[in-house]
């Protein structure tokens, strides 16, 4: 697993999105506690979405790209 706090710029992102994640749902909730459990259910799964699709764009490692090949049978 990639540790996401390799440096200073990666600190500071990490921050960023988190306060971008959880600003929209206080703001919700100051107006109705059900609009903010709305938008955390919908942001929620926009950031499943997201990992998942950056998750099946990466390259598989040469570990795991070796045992794919040895999973395929001989012809």
């Amino acid at each position: 697993m990639e540790n996401p706090l390799q440096n200073e710029d990666a600190a500071f992102k990490l921050v960023f999105w988190t306060i971008a994640y959880f600003a929209p749902i206080v703001v919700a909730s100051w107006i109705s506690p059900w609009l903010g459990f709305g938008v955390f259910v919908l942001e929620t799964a926009v950031v499943i979405v997201l990992v998942r699709r950056r998750q099946s764009l990466r390259p598989l490692e040469p570990s795991q790209e070796k045992a794919n090949v040895a999973d395929t049978p001989a012809e």
